[in-house]
C-alpha cells in the first residue's frame, strides 16, 4: 500500500513537469537576428549599386539612407573582407580605394 502511495505522487509529479514543460513550449520564441554590415553590402551589390566604382564614403552615405549609421572605421573591415571574399572588387582611383561589383 505504502508503495502505491510512493508511485502515486510520482506520477503526479511527473504529469505536473510534463504540463509545466508544455506550456514554455506553447509559448512563441522570439528571435531577433542582428542584420551585419556585410549583409548590408550583399543587398547593394545585388541591387547593382558597386556597377559603378563607389568610394567608402559612398557606401556610408548609401547605408546612410536606408537608415543604417555606421561610422567610417566600421565598414573598412567588412569591405576588405569582401574583397577577400571576391564579394566585391577594388580599384586604385587617384590614390584612393573604390569599390566594385565583381
Amino acid at each position: 500500500m505504502e508503495r502505491l502511495l510512493e508511485l502515486e505522487k510520482r506520477l503526479k509529479d511527473l504529469e505536473e513537469r510534463i504540463e509545466s514543460i508544455e506550456k514554455k513550449l506553447e509559448k512563441p520564441v522570439n528571435i531577433k537576428r542582428k542584420e551585419s554590415i556585410m549583409g548590408h553590402l550583399i543587398t547593394l551589390k545585388n541591387e547593382g549599386f558597386f556597377s559603378q566604382p563607389k568610394f567608402i564614403g559612398d557606401i556610408k552615405k548609401e547605408l546612410e539612407k536606408r537608415g543604417y549609421i555606421y561610422p567610417l572605421s566600421s565598414l573598412t573591415s567588412p569591405l576588405l573582407r569582401a574583397v577577400r571574399k571576391k564579394i566585391l572588387g577594388r580599384v586604385k582611383i587617384k590614390g584612393r580605394w573604390a569599390y566594385v561589383q565583381r
